[in-house]
């Protein structure tokens, strides 16, 4: 199972605005770098929609101003929110 490419189709299949941001962007784009997370902007009006297309397969932890994604225990991906536009 590729978790990364399970919680990337997820945006993209509910038509939810995101981008790509820190390591893994520049990799795309330029310089090679190691990067050890994946950092995710999802627009404020489309958090829930993507949460609800992942729940099958992340357990999700809501805090004040960020979501956390795990599988089995270990938090893989984390999702600050920020306001809105």
């Amino acid at each position: 199972m590729d978790i990364i490419q399970i919680f990337l189709d997820a945006p993209s299949a509910s038509s939810a605005s995101f981008c790509v941001i820190g390591g893994l962007a520049v990799n795309a784009y330029g310089e090679t770098v190691v990067s050890l997370d994946l950092d995710i902007v999802v627009a404020a009006e489309n958090i829930e929609t993507v949460c609800k297309s992942i729940e099958a397969n992340f357990k999700i932890e809501r805090f004040t101003h960020s979501l956390n994604f795990a599988v089995k225990k270990l938090v893989i991906i984390a999702l600050s929110k920020g306001i809105k536009a």
